[in-house]
Order: C-alpha cells, then sequence, then structure tokens
C-alpha cells in the first residue's frame, strides 16, 4: 500500500512484553479527508515478526445509518451523528457485492425525506442479494461530502418460510412414558407474523442415536397451533432425543434450534415415609421443645 499515490506511512513505538498485547491510539492523517475531515482510510498495519493482516476501510463520517432489514422491504433512517438531527435529501445507494463470476446488477437508489428516512423495496433488495451464498449487498449513504456505509444483511429463501416454535410438558421421560408434543406456526409478512391456518405438518421424535420413535402427521387450527402425542418404545436409547417439526418447502434440517429437546432416561421413583412427633401439644414462652423424627 505504501506506493499507492495518496499513501501515508505512520511509525507506531509499540512496548510490549512476549505473549501480551498492547493497543495504541492511531492518529488518523486528517490532510486525506474532505475539508469536512470526513471520509474513508484504507489502513493497512505490519511488524517486524507478525503475520501480515489484511487491510481494513475506516470511515470517518457524521452520518449515523440505522437500518431495518426484512425480505418484504428495507427502511433507512439517517441522522447526524454530532446534534442527533435527521438529514433530508442524503442519496441512499444499495449495490450489491461483486464476485469473480457474476458482476453486481444495476444499483438502486433513492433519497431520505425531511425525517431522514428512506424506503428500500423488496425487489430491488432481492435482485441485490443475489445468487446464494453470496456476500450481502451494501448500502452506501451520501450528503455532500459526506458519507457512510452498512453492510445489508443477507435475506435468502430461508428467512421467508414458516416459524415453528415446538415444546414438550416436561424435560425427562422414561422408555414406555408417553409424550405429548405441542407447537404453533407463524408465518412471516410485511404486516407482521400471519397466522397459518390448516398447515399440514409432520412431527418425528428421535433418540439421540437419530432413530425414529414415532412419526404424526397433524394440521394446524384456528390459532396456527398442533398438538400431537405418542409412546416412547421401551427400546427408545437412553439420553437427550428431540421433536422435528416438518411441512413441504422446509429445507432440510430448518433451525434445528427451534427443535423440542428432552431426555430420556431410566430412574426409580424412591417411597419414604417421615415421621415427626414432639413431646406436647402446647408450649409458653421460653419453654423447650423436643422433636422426634423417625423415617
Amino acid at each position: 500500500m505504501a506506493a499507492l499515490a495518496g499513501a501515508r506511512e505512520l511509525r507506531l513505538p509499540l512496548t510490549v512484553a512476549p505473549n501480551d498485547y498492547s493497543l495504541v491510539d492511531l492518529p488518523l492523517p486528517v490532510d486525506l479527508l474532505s475539508a469536512r475531515r470526513t471520509g474513508s482510510l484504507l489502513v493497512a498495519t505490519r511488524g517486524e515478526g507478525a503475520p501480515p493482516r489484511p487491510a481494513q476501510l475506516v470511515t470517518v463520517t457524521d452520518l449515523g445509518v440505522l437500518a431495518r432489514w426484512s425480505p418484504h422491504g428495507t427502511i433507512v433512517w439517517v441522522t447526524r451523528l454530532s446534534d442527533a438531527l435527521p438529514v433530508a435529501g442524503a442519496e441512499i445507494t444499495l449495490t450489491a457485492a461483486a464476485t469473480a463470476s457474476h458482476p453486481p446488477p444495476a444499483a438502486f437508489s433513492t433519497r431520505t425525506d425531511r425525517d431522514g428516512l428512506a424506503v428500500l423495496p423488496a425487489r430491488a433488495m432481492q435482485r441485490a442479494l443475489g445468487r446464494s451464498g453470496a456476500p450481502g449487498p451494501v448500502v452506501t449513504v451520501t450528503h455532500g461530502e459526506d458519507h457512510a456505509r452498512v453492510a445489508a444483511q443477507r435475506l435468502d429463501r430461508e428467512d421467508l418460510t414458516l416459524l415453528p416454535f415446538v415444546f414438550v410438558e416436561r424435560g425427562i421421560y422414561q422408555p414406555g412414558e408417553p409424550l405429548h408434543v405441542k407447537g404453533y406456526l407463524r408465518r412471516p409478512a410485511p404486516s407482521g407474523l400471519e397466522t397459518p391456518v390448516g398447515q399440514q405438518l409432520e412431527v418425528i421424535v428421535r433418540d439421540g442415536q437419530d432413530r425414529v420413535l414415532f412419526e404424526r402427521r397433524t394440521r394446524t387450527d384456528d390459532y396456527g397451533s398442533f398438538t400431537v402425542e405418542g409412546t416412547l418404545p421401551e427400546t427408545a436409547a437412553l439420553g437427550f432425543a428431540s421433536v422435528e417439526v416438518r411441512w413441504r418447502g422446509a429445507p432440510p434440517g430448518w433451525h434445528r434450534d427451534r427443535w423440542a429437546r428432552f431426555v430420556i432416561s431410566r430412574y426409580r421413583v424412591l417411597d419414604f415415609e417421615v415421621k415427626a412427633r414432639l413431646d406436647r401439644e402446647t408450649y409458653l414462652r421460653g419453654d423447650t421443645a423436643r422433636l422426634s423424627v423417625l423415617g
């Protein structure tokens, strides 16, 4: 980078013990920035005996950008960091990340209103996402000589699917006991979460060895909820078990962290009796009570 036009090399003394780290302030060369002392700098570091590290893009800006991503549209709010006032007329540009094999599609541009708000329509967001697995798009905000960037969250097909919430009535069971499973589904929509009614589901219960203990087919009711039950076989493996919910169009293994989990264990309920007896029925203040316990 030192050979690049306008590059500036700064030497920072470091005093650090072996196997330790040190923090130092990096004075930014403001003469490389605009007259308002805003702009972007590409910063690369190197040190004797240290492995090379990728260069970092540092942006000096007075623009605060808050973005809320949604499959149905994205809202961007721009304010000034110096006084928290909204920035009207700022240019908002949505650009897809370029890859070696696929050039980015045309960028989408709009401007903020008097409240500093701008809306990116869903079709522009989906077009900027590109192929699955590609880097997320970038939103660039420009106002005069100042600019700022935020990386957009990827919103792929999995983000548009149903959201299952599944649970069982307790956390531990023995082989041969009945298992009751309950859950409900919600569907992301522009107005919020919708309730899918009559959605056909397949509920699969597996033990820790990934063996299917039982399967049930059901549909959601008017509240988007469902209930199934079955009996855990005596041959079920001891340890952790899980409840998976499938539906047509769901990706395989979709959101395993949303599956209900429980434990299958062998245990015996202990029956015992404890009797306690006082030496008399009534006492006065200062008396000594004697208690006999028999178990």
